[in-house]
């Protein structure tokens, strides 16, 4: 499951355990009931360094930082032409230890947008 930042906030999960007493246990005292409250914190946000580009071969170069976080799971890069959007998702993904990206931009002009993402298994 991925989680982007934009899910980010408060969620709450639901849970009972054996408040009937149906399930023999060691410790029958220790029984709840209720909802546990978990904050998600946003990942981030992916700081782009550099961008460079060569116009006779087409090449794009960008380079960014990212804080060593260590559920992150790669980084996602997309393109527009317009800097609002749509973005549009680059094949591949940036692997976790990856900060760079290297592609052709065949367009007048783009728009970047890098995300890291963080895969629940």
């Amino acid at each position: 499951l991925a989680v982007p930042s934009e899910t980010a906030g408060l969620w709450k999960s639901w849970f009972r355990v054996d408040t009937l007493n149906e399930i023999a246990e060691s410790n029958d005292n220790n029984n709840a009931d209720g909802y546990l409250s978990t904050i998600w914190l946003p990942l981030p946000p992916v700081t782009i360094e550099t961008i460079s580009y060569n116009q006779s071969t087409q090449s794009l170069q960008l380079t960014w930082t990212y804080p060593d976080v260590p559920s992150v799971n790669g980084f996602k890069i997309y393109r527009s032409a317009n800097p609002y959007g749509p973005f549009n998702i680059l094949e591949g993904t940036a692997q976790p230890s990856d900060r760079a990206y290297s592609g052709t931009a065949t367009e007048p002009k783009s728009f970047y947008r890098i995300r890291a993402e963080k895969t629940w298994q």
